[in-house]
């Protein structure tokens, strides 16, 4: 593509893919181009293209893939996906932690325990428990000792 005169490469990549289906390689510019609900939606369209390439959960794509569908997490509606993403960033969350990069961990570990549903420990426990496990355990390593503790105590009440 051809940018004419002094405008940037990411603008003009903004002003001709914002409403088009969005690659990946053009994630950055497009997703910050746009008004608060169109990035949730330009989010939501890449994390979904993204997670349908997803081969292996140790792909590094999965935190790619995580931080587009968090973004939009307000646009997702279907217990299905939330489900399907708190699997996802239960996976990025035990990923972060062997790569000892204990905030992103913790912070993927937080957002999984915020897509499930309130009846995730009857109907969902086996999402749910180890959630909240790994939960407990980033936050401690990342030094978040008050939240671990009140986590720990909810896990202790409902873990069978």
């Amino acid at each position: 593509m051809a940018i004419a005169g002094s405008v940037k490469p990411d603008t003009a990549l903004c002003r001709t893919r914002c409403s088009t289906p969005i690659s990946p390689d053009v994630s950055r510019p497009v997703a910050f181009c746009t008004s608060p609900q169109q990035r949730q939606h330009t989010h939501l369209t890449i994390g979904r293209y993204l997670q349908q390439r997803l081969q292996t959960e140790a792909d590094l794509d999965v935190f790619r893939i995580a931080e587009h569908l968090n973004e939009a997490r307000e646009l997702i509606v279907q217990a299905e996906e939330r489900l399907a993403l708190a699997q996802l960033n239960l996976t990025a969350a035990r990923l972060a932690k062997s790569a000892s990069a204990w905030s992103a961990a913790a912070r993927h570990a937080r957002m999984a325990r915020l897509l499930l549903p309130e009846d995730a420990w009857q109907q969902h426990y086996d999402l749910a428990a180890p959630i909240h496990l790994l939960s407990v355990e980033c936050e401690i390593l990342d030094s978040q000792f008050e939240t671990a503790e009140q986590l720990a105590d909810q896990a202790l009440q409902t873990l069978r």
